[in-house]
């Protein structure tokens, strides 16, 4: 299965989101100011909650999309190859020129608790740009979007919907009072 699919293709559902790299170290217990915390080897792998949810639908047996941007950078590229290994339709997952790919650094707890920091290039951000090209093209029964994207591009893509959507991380953006 391959994540290129042409114009008109229909997939189930589309998620509209980020996807970064996930830095993540197991540690024992959070680092005090000021010390360090040993923790277990580093896991590199691809992420971000749009990005973990279109693959899920893809592992149940959906087809699925993913409308993200990433760098034109290493961890871009990984995120791409991981995506369309699996078969998420990659036609709206953009390789944005000299941008950094965002990543989150992630510490987890024995309790399974995830302490998150995201590095994030707002080269990278969604636009409503991006949104009008990929619901122009992208035929699908249901969008799947996360509120912590800027509110512009979530704004365009409620006006200009075709297919119902859901709302999948109800935390907004951070710039948001």
């Amino acid at each position: 299965m391959t994540g290129e699919r042409k114009p008109g293709d229909s997939v189930d559902v589309a998620f509209v989101g980020r996807a970064n790299i996930d830095l993540t170290i197991h540690v024992p217990h959070r680092a005090r100011p000021g010390r360090t915390s040993i923790g277990s080897s580093l896991t590199v792998s691809a992420g971000g909650k749009s990005l973990n949810q279109a693959i899920a639908a893809v592992r149940c047996g959906g087809r699925a999309a993913l409308i993200a941007n990433v760098g034109a950078d290493a961890w871009g590229h990984q995120i791409t190859a991981t995506l369309t290994d699996v078969g998420v339709d990659t036609r709206h997952v953009r390789l944005i020129p000299h941008a950094t790919t965002g990543t989150a650094v992630i510490e987890v707890t024995p309790d399974g608790e995830s302490y998150i920091t995201l590095a994030l290039s707002s080269a990278t951000e969604l636009t409503t740009h991006d949104i009008h090209h990929a619901t122009s093209d992208l035929t699908t029964e249901a969008v799947i979007v996360q509120l912590d994207l800027p509110p512009e591009p979530v704004t365009t893509l409620l006006r200009h919907r075709r297919a119902p959507i859901v709302i999948g991380n109800l935390v907004p953006h951070p710039n948001l009072d």
